[in-house]
């Protein structure tokens, strides 16, 4: 007979894990602190919620605390661990959770049957996140699609687990699992979602559908993202730095207005700064960057960024993939090839020096600074204003005779310098008032 404790505990619990499901804190903390359970299972649970509530505040040494604390008293547990995991990736440490990984997914094994589905999928979900953090994608993808499978695990987790799939295969452009489930994912939409579980969901399909539909419009998609998430203020910067990812990584022409549009998103570590380097700086200074503190997982994707300028990010790559499953090697083996066809002999990489790098050349341009200088206009964008070129190069105000003729001589010599490369094609051409770059071409 169940005690009339255990039904409180048991209901107030399972009210304070609402609460925590839909952002709402403080109500979710004060429901925890009406709860004083008697039975093991409950005080477990009471501390998870606790350690939850403190991760979802960004106090991570606290949840650290708590969940260390439980896992001694009460014993193991799947989904305390995969939490505890969790947090010490969010405090940087990495060995921590690469060390225990292995753990939950032996544990993960084992229970697949004796847990519930709600349990085991869960932190079957956060175990395949730390698997793509290790470049295992294979086995993420197949422990996403066992969570699709767990029946009884609730529509909330269903969901979860399709917003994962979606999300992973939209990275690595799988597009046999992407043309399967994103539409399932949009058809499955729970009519109250909110908090962080509709921000996934919303991230989820925004990233679907730039691997899917080409990054055309991603301004305009990316207001529908805010909109969606209105007050959601950390969901909408983390899902930026997630598309400005996946736009340079698939090396897709990026606008002036990108830049206007990062200026409220401050980065939140080392390797959303190096992505805002590469976006307003370019490529001359992301090699300076520092991959020391980053995750494994940020790491790699610096050396893939670098790739098509650094062999040695190239060297590094073919050796981490050594590390990978076989499954893991033939996802990212076709990743790589998509990238070297998207990235193809359409870049122009502008180096320090005065040095432009062209398909497997370097054209050192220092005795015509000037020809650099009109290159470098276009990092961002791909028309300019012949006002605004001469004034940016010339370091005039209005005064512009005689310098529409300069500025025309010096483009035809950028253009004899550099249509060997593109099949005789003009990398600069002029248009009405505006330089405009050629549209095969694009300047890193």
């Amino acid at each position: 007979m169940i005690s009339n404790n255990a039904k409180i505990s048991a209901d107030l619990l399972s009210q304070a894990e609402a609460h925590l499901f839909a952002g709402e804190l403080a109500l979710s903390e004060q429901t925890l602190s009406a709860c004083e359970p008697q039975e093991i299972c409950w005080q477990r649970k009471k501390n998870h919620l606790r350690a939850k509530n403190q991760f979802a505040r960004g106090n991570y040494e606290q949840a650290v605390t708590i969940l260390e604390e439980t896992l001694g008293s009460h014993g193991s547990h799947v989904l305390l661990l995969a939490d505890l995991l969790l947090s010490y990736y969010m405090l940087n440490k990495h060995l921590a959770w690469v060390e225990n990984l292995p753990i939950l997914e032996r544990n993960l094994a084992k229970l697949k049957n004796d847990v519930s589905d709600e349990h085991w999928a869960r932190a079957a979900i956060t175990c395949g996140k730390f698997l793509e953090e290790l470049g295992q994608v294979n086995e993420a993808i197949l422990l996403y699609l066992e969570c699709c499978a767990k029946t009884e695990a609730g529509a909330f987790w269903h969901e979860r687990a399709l917003c994962q799939l979606v999300r992973c295969a939209a990275f690595f452009n799988e597009t046999e699992v992407l043309n399967k489930y994103y539409p399932l994912l949009v058809q499955f939409s729970l009519p109250q979602a909110k908090g962080f579980h509709l921000s996934e969901r919303v991230h989820a399909l925004f990233m679907a559908e730039l691997s899917l539909f080409g990054p055309g419009e991603y301004l305009g998609r990316f207001e529908k993202v805010r909109e969606a998430l209105a007050g959601q203020d950390e969901d909408v910067r983390w899902i930026f730095f997630d598309m400005l990812e996946m736009l340079l990584l698939k090396n897709c022409r990026t606008s002036a207005d990108l830049l206007v549009l990062a200026k409220p998103f401050s980065p939140d570590n080392d390797y959303e700064r190096s992505l805002l380097i590469l976006l307003s700086v370019g490529w001359s200074n992301f090699e300076k960057v520092n991959t020391e503190s980053l995750a494994p997982w940020e790491r790699v994707k610096v050396w893939l960024l670098l790739s098509p300028i650094d062999s040695l990010a190239r060297a590094r790559l073919g050796q981490w993939s050594l590390s990978l499953s076989s499954g893991s090697q033939k996802i990212f083996d076709r990743f790589l090839k998509n990238r070297e066809k998207m990235f193809g002999q359409n870049s122009l990489v502008l180096k320090p020096d005065f040095q432009i790098q062209v398909q497997d050349q370097i054209l050192n341009v220092d005795s015509k600074k000037i020809l650099y200088r009109i290159l470098v206009q276009f990092r961002n964008t791909w028309e300019v204003d012949l006002a605004d070129i001469i004034g940016a190069i010339w370091q005039t105000q209005g005064q512009s005779e005689g310098l529409e003729d300069r500025l025309r001589v010096n483009v035809s010599r950028v253009n004899s310098l550099l249509k060997s490369y593109f099949s005789g094609q003009n990398v600069l051409q002029f248009r009405d008032k505006k330089l405009c770059l050629n549209p095969n071409v694009r300047i890193l």
